[in-house]
């Protein structure tokens, strides 16, 4: 019996010890392989690959344009650019897409938690719910009682008008703003931006503020609506570790406002 129980021990400590070597260094190397200079290099590529992208596409299609009419397309291009608002957000993306292949430790740093297991548990949705309650609140008390703010009608900021109103062009506008946007907007600002703090720093705190806030100066109409929607994904995330759980609530919700733009069109 003495002699059995030592070399029971001997050959259960190699196999324990391999397991924290091949456990741990896989989310140690992400983290340390994403520089700090990431950081900026990151936003600014994907913020100039998006205006080459603008300037790329304005070019063509005023030349298209030139083209097409066989004269001067002054008169009628500022309000063409108007119509098209949403396709900005199309390459908006496509620019985000392009730096994220680019930027290989960003990339497997922000997709590190994207596990959806916190989707598979009921309680997750009961915090979704509570969260976008808040977001509601925030805004109608922003917005209707304090009058601090005024939104700029969207269906007019993406050319959408009962006159021009068509299905197919609705559903471009949807997919872009309900399903593109929300999961894009996540990726930077709770997958990577605030994640950054977290982990570089041990201060999600710091990470939930300094995202909250860029996220709500980008958008430019509604800042403080923007920050209060920004604390509320960012705290979804902390929360369950997940940026599958904001992503689906920042859909629901983007979801909710284009539907509700659906009903003053219809």
């Amino acid at each position: 019996m003495n002699e059995s129980t030592p070399q029971h021990h001997s050959t259960n400590t190699p196999d324990s010890e391999n397991d924290i070597h091949t456990e741990e260094p896989t989310e140690t190397y992400r983290t340390k392989a994403l520089k700090k200079r990431s950081l900026f290099l990151f936003p600014l590529s994907y913020f100039g690959f998006v205006v080459a992208l603008g300037l790329v596409f304005g070019f063509v299609y005023t030349i298209s344009k030139l083209v097409s009419t066989g004269g001067d397309p002054a008169n009628s291009l500022e309000s063409d650019f108007m119509s098209m608002t949403y396709l900005m957000l199309y390459l908006d993306t496509l620019g985000f897409i392009i730096a994220f292949m680019l930027f290989k430790s960003v990339r497997r740093f922000t997709l590190e938690n994207m596990s959806f297991e916190p989707l598979k548990k009921s309680m997750t949705y009961v915090w979704i719910l509570i969260g976008l309650g808040l977001i509601l609140g925030a805004q109608y008390l922003v917005f209707s009682v304090l009058k601090l703010e005024t939104p700029s009608n969207q269906n007019q900021l993406f050319g959408l008008t009962p006159d021009n109103f068509t299905t197919l062009k609705f559903i471009a506008v949807f997919v872009v703003t309900a399903l593109l946007t929300p999961i894009k907007e996540e990726f930077l600002y709770r997958g990577f931006l605030l994640r950054f703090f977290e982990a570089k720093y041990a201060k999600a705190w710091l990470g939930l503020f300094i995202s909250s806030t860029v996220f709500g100066l980008m958008h430019l109409d509604y800042p403080l609506a923007g920050v209060t929607m920004g604390l509320v994904f960012g705290a979804l995330y902390l929360k369950t570790k997940s940026v599958m759980v904001p992503i689906v609530a920042h859909i629901i919700w983007n979801s909710y406002v284009c539907l509700v733009g659906l009903t003053y069109l219809l």
